[in-house]
């Protein structure tokens, strides 16, 4: 399928050539680098209308999911890819029906291609917010298209950001696409939703912050259930959505780009380092929060940055409960509510009837059920393959005041014992008494727990499920000079 581009729906700027701003030596290694078959190698800028004879070398930042449609007009395929060359430029190209099929497997992110033979076309004004490349044109590939792989790609970043600060967000207008940078301050669990249109989706929720402002960000789908997010990371974002939900807030879409901790990114360092000092400092600088959120769902929230007396990270709006006011202020009976507590694990579930880990799919994190021969299968992606173990840990820890059952999912299991889940179901195959010994080793340990308090129905009986949602070893020091600063306050 070709593209047709009407030329008179544009006005060019400058009827000179495309190649009128290159001198001599840059023409000459711009052939030097193009395969001698295809058109010499151009800026993805320079492109217009007018020209058609050109290669790009670009890196390909991010690939979408193939997309179908079915309706009475039409029916077919495509997925997209961003692009980004080393002079700065980006633009998103297209594939359509066959091509899909030729260039999908081709175009994998993070390399390097030649691509010639595209066609260029204007960005339509009401397709506008649906692309987050600043271009005023975008590529549609069809099975003429060239992509030719590259191993020269030096130069040309991953991704090519225009960071907002997220103070500024708060000026931005509602289903703006951004790229936005800072420390996950703040990290819930994915969950399983259902959508207005009945469909299951899987959301998961954070607050990134810099070092003047936080905001929450949302994400869905594939990005909520397979980043491997931990709270201290720095996230990069490419193309989230502003929304006026709760005051300010983010949201991601099929097509945003997201990177952990980029080294090549200047701003990285600069947030580690400002949260690794804030991090020792018990009373943590006041931080202009844009997002009021009431995802809380009536939680403890009180506006107040600064009544972070868990240490547990900065800028918290958790605080600090004893184990006995859980069921004395009645936490999570009415509504979901959000805490942090000190405590010491005291027992770990882990008899012979019950496994402290379930049998999860690669790919959505889901069960699987075992088929034949050693494979397994998953229903939500229906395929069949190998599972990997993931934690559902079941423990008790308490304080001075009473004790209390914590579940604890992958990320915080594998801080309490210390091991992945997949090596432990190994252990208990093939060393039981080091199986054993893991589970002891990890009782009267002290940690810092952030949980979720929520009440669920059980056969017809209500009970309250606290999630461990964020884990971390007990710091004694730091603990102590808030308890000194707090006491010195009463004096």
């Amino acid at each position: 399928m070709k593209t047709q581009t009407h030329h008179q729906d544009y006005k060019p700027q400058n009827q000179a050539s495309n190649y009128s701003n290159y001198n001599r030596q840059q023409q000459q290694q711009q052939h030097q680098d193009t395969p001698t078959h295809l058109p010499p190698v151009v800026p993805i800028k320079s492109l217009n209308p007018y020209q058609s004879r050109w290669t790009l070398k670009v890196r390909v930042s991010s690939r979408s999911e193939i997309k179908k449609w079915n309706n009475a007009k039409s029916s077919g395929k495509l997925f997209n890819v961003d692009l980004v060359d080393e002079h700065g430029g980006e633009i998103r190209a297209t594939a359509f029906q066959d091509a899909v099929d030729a260039l999908y497997n081709l175009l994998e992110p993070g390399n390097v291609y030649f691509i010639s033979k595209a066609h260029l076309k204007q960005i339509d004004a009401s397709r506008r917010q649906y692309n987050p490349i600043k271009n005023d044109y975008e590529l549609s590939m069809d099975v003429n298209t060239i992509v030719q792989h590259c191993t020269d790609h030096v130069n040309i970043p991953r991704v090519h950001y225009n960071f907002v600060d997220i103070e500024d967000i708060s000026g931005v207008n509602k289903d703006t696409l951004i790229d936005v940078v800072g420390i996950i301050n703040d990290l819930n669990d994915p969950t399983v939703i259902k959508t207005k249109a009945g469909h299951e989706s899987t959301k998961r929720t954070l607050t990134l912050l810099d070092t003047k402002a936080s905001i929450e960000l949302t994400l869905w789908g594939t990005q909520a259930e397979k980043l491997p997010l931990q709270v201290g990371n720095v996230l990069t974002a490419k193309g989230v959505k502003v929304s006026d939900y709760n005051g300010k807030s983010l949201s991601s879409l099929s097509s945003s780009v997201f990177e952990i901790d980029p080294e090549e990114e200047p701003r990285v360092k600069h947030l580690q380092l400002w949260f690794s000092e804030n991090c020792q400092n018990p009373a943590p600088p006041v931080i202009k929060q844009l997002s009021t959120y009431s995802r809380r769902e009536g939680g403890s929230y009180s506006g107040n940055n600064n009544e972070n007396a868990s240490g547990l990270s900065i800028g918290s709006r958790d605080p600090l409960k004893f184990f006995s006011q859980i069921k004395d202020e009645r936490l999570g009976i009415d509504n979901t509510h959000y805490f942090v507590t000190r405590g010491t694990v005291i027992n770990i579930k882990h008899d012979d009837n019950t496994k402290c880990w379930y049998d999860a799919c690669p790919t959505c994190n889901k069960k699987m059920t075992s088929v034949v021969n050693g494979q397994w299968h998953c229903d939500k992606c229906n395929e069949d393959g190998m599972c990997r173990q993931r934690y559902i840990l079941s423990l008790t820890a308490g304080d001075f005041t009473g004790s209390n059952w914590l579940s604890c999912f992958d990320d915080t299991g594998k801080i309490i014992l210390g091991i992945e889940a997949s090596h432990l179901a190994e252990l208990k195959d093939t060393n039981p008494p080091q199986y054993t010994a893991m589970f002891s080793d990890a009782l009267f340990k002290s940690y810092k727990f952030k949980i979720r308090a929520k009440a669920e129905t059980y056969q017809d009986e209500q009970r309250v499920k606290c999630n461990v949602t964020s884990v971390e070893p007990t710091d004694f020091v730091k603990d102590s000079k808030w308890l000194l600063e707090e006491i010195a306050k009463e004096m």
